[in-house]
């Protein structure tokens, strides 16, 4: 009895926590969502630099006739975000016929702040100026990309808002809502403590966006702080530059060199990942054979194939199987909107893949997704002709016969009789490396099909094995397994 008490009790707890768990993971996802709908919206990261410039009013408190009784400056501002990430929010205050300045310069993880009526400028820290950072929305937009473990949606009852939470790194607890229909930040707070007032929120307001070449700005921002209405500013210009390129990658550098197997066909080195894959030339597009590791891996890689083929984007993606050092990247050829050539069994997975986003990880603007994506299956053990009339492919699927995974894809070129095998045969540089069922399986396709094959290319590894064998090598490799060959 006790026992059976104790097991439901545990039962009862498992099912709890999973609920938990899927109720964390439903608010987390659901707050990245909205977080790329702001990245797309606002695109922070297509412009160099901004310069804003507002006129306002302070509301100053004082030694005054009655308590809480705010006076009034009037504000001339400028914020400022240039190249090298600093950001500058420069007011000039004049208040009862005298002239004040104050300014604050974010760079790193602190700032330098000068108050009304010093002379110099004082190095601290960022979380005693936090509201004045975002009085832009496009450095809320980074700030929470910066702390992106930390999002989560607190509210969702209003279809047309969201509110999301978030912590910087600085001890500072943030809520933010989101109007969803006009795609915008509306109000940022932030709870805060006044040594006299005590706890508080203080928040800021964005009103009025204003969109110029894609480059949209509140054109009222409004600050309050424990005593109410701290500062108001009304844009009245906007300059900015865009970028000319995309932002520099921020993960590690793939090496990449490329070598050619003939006037269509060409073979992509992943010098430090110890990889290869093949790319092929048409008319008017290319394909590609595998795509190795993961996603940003593959960026890189298309990348490099518009510098090398500007005129030739990629139309195929054919994938040899399933494993990560042959398709990890497919996400980022889906991205491309071209065609994934896969077997039945992977379909569902690869479409898993099209809709994994990599905020998490950097990914800070939402790429747009193919829609689909557009996958061609080859059935098992048959295989299909891609000819598009000047450099055709043969795709054959053997998976059944490899003994390495259940579906696996050869590609044959038969204007150049090369057979592109991927990991399934290996050609040691400095002797004969003894082979059992995957090569076999390779020598079984080419005997059966009767294909006219000069050269082997295989995908893995680079290093310390040549790039392509003949039937022969191959047969040498079998040799001690199958003596009858």
């Amino acid at each position: 009895m006790i026992k059976s008490i104790l097991l439901g009790s545990l039962i009862l707890l498992g099912s709890q926590a999973s609920a938990q768990l899927t109720a964390v993971n439903s608010t987390y996802f659901e707050a990245e969502k909205v977080l790329r709908e702001a990245e797309m919206a606002l695109k922070p990261d297509l412009y160099e630099s901004f310069k804003i410039e507002a006129l306002g009013k302070e509301y100053v408190e004082g030694h005054l006739e009655s308590p809480g009784q705010l006076d009034t400056g009037l504000l001339s501002i400028t914020i400022d975000n240039k190249v090298l990430e600093t950001y500058t929010v420069n007011l000039n205050m004049d208040y009862r016929g005298k002239k004040y300045q104050s300014s604050c310069v974010f760079a790193g993880d602190s700032c330098a702040y000068m108050d009304y009526g010093d002379t110099i400028a004082v190095k601290q820290s960022i979380k005693d100026h936090t509201l004045l950072y975002f009085y832009s929305p496009y450095n809320l937009v980074k700030s929470i990309q910066k702390n992106i473990r930390t999002l989560h949606l607190v509210s969702a009852k209003d279809k047309h808002f969201k509110i999301l939470g978030f912590n910087d790194a600085y001890g500072n607890k943030f809520y933010v809502r989101y109007n969803r229909t006009k795609k915008e930040f509306t109000e940022l707070w932030m709870p805060a403590y006044h040594p006299i007032l005590g706890d508080y929120f203080e928040t800021v307001t964005y009103e009025g966006y204003s969109c110029d070449k894609g480059f949209c700005f509140p054109s009222k921002i409004t600050h309050k702080t424990a005593n109410g209405i701290y500062r108001t500013l009304e844009v009245s210009s906007i300059q900015f530059d865009p970028k000319n390129t995309e932002r520099p990658f921020q993960g590690e550098i793939v090496e990449i060199a490329m070598d050619t197997i003939s006037n269509h066909l060409f073979l992509i080195k992943l010098l430090n990942l110890n990889n290869k894959m093949v790319v092929s030339k048409h008319q008017n597009y290319l394909s590609v054979y595998d795509a190795p590791v993961n996603i940003e891996v593959c960026r890189q890689i298309i990348t490099y194939l518009h510098e090398k083929f500007p005129d030739y984007p990629v139309k195929y993606c054919f994938i040899s199987h399933h494993h990560p050092d042959h398709a990890g990247g497919v996400g980022a050829f889906m991205e491309t909107g071209c065609r994934i050539v896969t077997t039945p069994g992977n379909i569902s997975y690869f479409n898993r893949l099209s809709r994994a986003t990599h905020t998490m990880k950097g990914d800070r603007i939402n790429r747009k997704k193919a829609a689909g994506p557009f996958i061609d299956d080859i059935a098992l053990n048959k295989n299909r002709l891609f000819d598009d009339g000047d450099y055709p492919v043969v795709a054959y699927e053997i998976g059944n016969s490899t003994g390495h995974t259940n579906e696996y894809l050869l590609f044959y070129f038969p204007q150049d009789k090369v057979l592109f095998a991927a990991d399934l045969v290996l050609f040691y540089k400095n002797g004969i490396y003894s082979q059992g069922e995957r090569a076999f399986s390779v020598y079984k396709l080419i005997e059966s099909e009767k294909l006219p094959v000069e050269r082997i290319v295989t995908g893995w590894p680079l290093h310390h094995f040549k790039d392509y064998g003949t039937v022969e090598d191959m047969k040498a490799c079998l040799k001690a397994k199958y003596p009858g060959l």
